[in-house]
């Protein structure tokens, strides 16, 4: 990606804390509570290293499910003080009606899921709006889970974009399971409601990775930030699944798939619906994009992002070109000789940006613009660009057998 731009959205929609799980071995009499606004999300863990009474008994915490540690600690002076788990805009306590020695029992844990604050689907237009308004962008990235029922607003999004001369690809995560949801129910859910969308301009990624950030700290990530990142690394016409590009593992700390639970039968379900997943391959090392995929209506050739950030690059190119042509002098002297220029200058900047070496983004594309045109009259010239894809072997079938000797071919 020549650049990538930032916008950060309010997030109205706070993040909270979900239901504490005390351990099963338990035997402080001290009672744990949780409060506070989670800043992003996390597996918050709690366990008591030494027992005794508030202020003399030590514990640890973790945000990412007992990964990595905080230093030992001394819990709270008194019943009922709070502690901040460092910048995670949550905090803890413990309350004891007759605290003593006993409020706290070495070995014993708490741990529960924060949640990421999220925006509305009006603040996600916002920001889009201000991101488009700056910096002429190809790939947007919606960095929260989005929800079923507002796939529909983003799609709309990307198409009143197209609309204002800005084609944009959208890659989004689908929302998580809930609390109450198997990942069977979660993956029916899923293919479900996707049954009922379509679109052209809107890549959906599920599930996604526990990751290793630069600070050490594993932590759960929706996938479409690594998807996206493929995306933007690559050309238009690579589709993110090529396994010649390499194993996303090196490249993004990604160690193990989430939702905890995801089996290779959900990915395949996933994928054969309609969503992008990530997958491995037997043989090889490594999580790889299973396919870019699009959930556009039959018989639409927009089957998948590669196809979509392709048209859409000869969208944007064709029409710079022909936008230097607008409003220039028309001699209607017979020769046409205005519609071929017209013709050579979109043809040389379509050759320029997507045509040159091994890696050309098109397989072919013909310029069409009818002669005999009333230009004159309408004030309007008619031109059309064709194109070919670049096409991309999704599967490979090998066949084998035996033979006393080769046959002759």
């Amino acid at each position: 990606a020549e650049r990538i731009v930032a916008v950060v959205s309010p997030g109205s929609v706070a993040g909270v804390n979900g239901t504490v799980t005390a351990g099963s071995g338990n035997s402080g009499d001290a009672v744990f509570a949780a409060a506070g606004t989670p800043k992003s999300k996390y597996e918050i863990r709690v366990e008591i290293l030494s027992g005794g009474a508030f202020g003399t008994a030590t514990f640890r915490w973790s945000r990412d499910g007992g990964i990595n540690w905080s230093p030992t600690t001394a819990t709270p002076a008194a019943s009922g003080d709070g502690y901040s788990l460092g910048n995670t805009g949550v905090s803890v306590s413990w309350t004891d009606a007759e605290p003593d020695a006993s409020s706290f029992a070495a070995n014993d844990t708490w741990q529960f899921t924060a949640t990421a604050p999220e925006s509305s689907v009006s603040e996600i237009n916002t920001a889009i709006d201000y991101g488009m308004a700056r910096q002429s962008v190809e790939l947007i990235l919606v960095a929260q889970p989005v929800a079923s029922g507002s796939w529909a607003a983003l799609n709309a999004k990307g198409v009143a974009l197209a609309a204002a001369h800005k084609p944009v690809a959208i890659i989004c995560n689908a929302p998580w399971p809930t609390a109450e949801q198997t990942v069977d129910q979660w993956v029916t859910a899923l293919t479900t409601a996707l049954g009922s969308f379509t679109t052209e301009c809107v890549s959906i990624m599920v599930g996604g990775a526990k990751i290793t950030d630069e600070r050490g700290y594993e932590i759960e990530r929706g996938g479409s930030g690594i998807y996206a990142g493929r995306l933007a690394h690559d050309p238009v016409m690579r589709s993110p699944g090529r396994v010649l590009t390499g194993a996303l593992t090196p490249i993004s700390g990604l160690n193990k798939l989430r939702p905890s639970g995801i089996e290779e039968a959900h990915l395949q379900a996933l994928a054969e619906a309609g969503f992008t997943v990530f997958r491995t391959y037997e043989g090889l090392s490594g999580y790889y994009v299973n396919n870019g995929a699009v959930h556009c209506e039959s018989g639409s050739p927009y089957i998948n992002i590669e196809r979509v950030r392709s048209m859409h690059k000869l969208m944007r190119t064709a029409r710079a070109a022909a936008l230097l042509k607008a409003h220039d002098e028309w001699y209607e002297d017979g020769s046409d000789a205005s519609l071929k220029d017209l013709e050579s200058a979109v043809e040389s900047e379509i050759k320029t940006r997507m045509m040159k070496g091994r890696d050309r983004e098109l397989s072919a594309f013909d310029v069409v613009i009818p002669t005999g045109q009333d230009v004159l009259g309408t004030e309007e010239i008619y031109a059309e660009v064709q194109a070919v894809p670049v096409g991309s072997t999704k599967k490979i079938k090998l066949y084998f057998s035996l033979w006393k000797q080769l046959p002759q071919l």
